[in-house]
């Protein structure tokens, strides 16, 4: 696996704190590298996506990542 090999792996990763998440389209690209089996391979249950409801990507990230765990902010 590369220069990493060996390195412990996070238990989970939280997209938050970075503006609206879902506003930045490399979240997706991000989002598929971590749950492809063949990159991280990371349970899509372990991250977790934190918005303000950021509607046209809310339904993309739901048809797209249905088991991402998305966490609703009151702006």
């Amino acid at each position: 696996m590369g220069s990493g090999e060996g390195l412990p792996r996070p238990a989970s990763v939280a997209f938050t704190g970075m503006g609206e998440a879902l506003a930045n389209p490399h979240v997706f690209d991000a989002l598929t590298l971590l749950t492809d089996a063949g990159y991280a391979g990371m349970s899509a249950r372990r991250v977790t996506v934190s918005t303000v409801g950021f509607a046209p990507n809310l339904t993309r990230l739901v048809d797209e990542h249905p088991q991402v765990t998305i966490t609703h902010v009151r702006s």
